[in-house]
């Protein structure tokens, strides 16, 4: 491999390896350790200078990185849920485990498998609402949003990604507004009861 191959590659590692980074260590510590990768790649770079022009190794490290998947905004969350599953909400001998995971499994259905925080808080609410979740206080309903969070997370860790046109980033009002393959994938059994 070429040394301009070489720190390419190198550059796509330290990208990962200061993602993952970012998420635990303080700000302070991180900045630091981003400036002294910055200095150490640009004294590399400045190396390479006469082999690799500078542009072109940009344009390969960003080729190489896949595109994130945004965020998705869902608001009237309520209105994604059928009837059986309100009826497990609202009833009030079912533990809130069973209930979290009810709320799990419509998000699942429905393709929604990187809310915002908005749209967690919005879940948590409109469950809340409907005498769902018995979150009496502030405590109790940030327990539930972190614990519904994790469920969420654990659920679709081992699942396939879904094709990037039925990643929604915003969801429409109505769920008969959905696009057809997302509508049957949640609702299709319906048409079976």
């Amino acid at each position: 491999m070429s040394r301009g191959g070489e720190f390419v590659k190198d550059m796509v590692h330290m990208h990962s390896f200061l993602a993952a980074q970012k998420r635990i260590l303080s700000a302070e510590c991180f900045t630091n350790m981003l400036e002294a990768q910055a200095m150490s790649f640009g004294k590399r770079l400045d190396t390479l200078s006469g082999s690799i022009s500078c542009g072109h190794c940009l344009h390969r490290s960003a080729a190489q990185t896949p595109a994130r998947r945004p965020l998705q905004c869902l608001h009237g969350f309520a209105n994604y849920l059928t009837e059986a599953e309100i009826g497990i909400l609202q009833d009030q001998t079912t533990h809130d485990s069973v209930k979290l995971q009810c709320l799990v499994n419509r998000c699942v259905a429905l393709g929604l498998h990187l809310p915002a925080e908005g749209t967690v808080k919005h879940i948590i609410a409109s469950a809340c609402d409907l005498q769902g979740l018995s979150a009496a206080n502030a405590d109790a309903k940030f327990r539930a949003l972190q614990e519904f969070k994790v469920q969420l997370k654990a659920r679709i860790k081992h699942m396939q990604r879904l094709p990037m046109d039925l990643h929604l980033a915003k969801y429409p009002a109505d769920p008969n507004d959905l696009p057809q393959e997302l509508y049957s994938a949640a609702y299709g059994y319906l048409a079976f009861a």
